[in-house]
């Protein structure tokens, strides 16, 4: 009869939860004043964080434009590098013609690359990546070695 008791009354108890604005994936230890930070900053995006070294690192898409963006920061909240999905029109016009001559009729995305004051431009083409300076001239391409690991 206690046993019954017992199991009617937690049955009837009604829980109130608070639904959380941040999810940390895939790294329980990143702080909660980052997550805090990063939800007042990007509400309505669903960040995935990591971490790269000694740094957190969080990936999301913008809900509002649907580009995917990479943010590196280090433990006392400091952005370190940026990589921001960018529209083709927002890019340097001799990048996307560099991309149309020697890649034409395949799929565009453009990435803003900042660090510091160093501001590139890259492009992801299967295994590789293609890079660009601030104007746009192309400089180089090198294995897929950091970006999305």
């Amino acid at each position: 009869a206690l046993i019954g008791l017992a199991a009617l009354s937690a049955a009837q108890q009604t829980y109130h939860y608070t639904p959380l604005t941040v999810v940390p994936v895939g790294n329980p230890m990143t702080p909660p004043t980052l997550l805090d930070y990063f939800a007042r900053k990007h509400p309505g995006a669903t960040p995935y964080w990591g971490t790269e070294k000694r740094h957190y690192v969080v990936r999301y898409i913008d809900p509002e434009t649907e580009l995917g963006h990479v943010i590196h920061y280090d433990r006392h909240g400091v952005v370190l590098r940026r990589e921001d999905e960018i529209s083709p029109e927002d890019s340097p016009r001799s990048l996307r013609a560099f991309f149309e001559k020697n890649y034409p009729g395949e799929s565009l995305r453009i990435w803003a690359y900042n660090e510091g004051t160093v501001m590139k431009y890259f492009i992801r083409h299967h295994s590789r990546v293609l890079w660009f300076d601030e104007e746009g001239n192309y400089i180089g391409r090198k294995i897929w070695e950091f970006l999305w690991r």
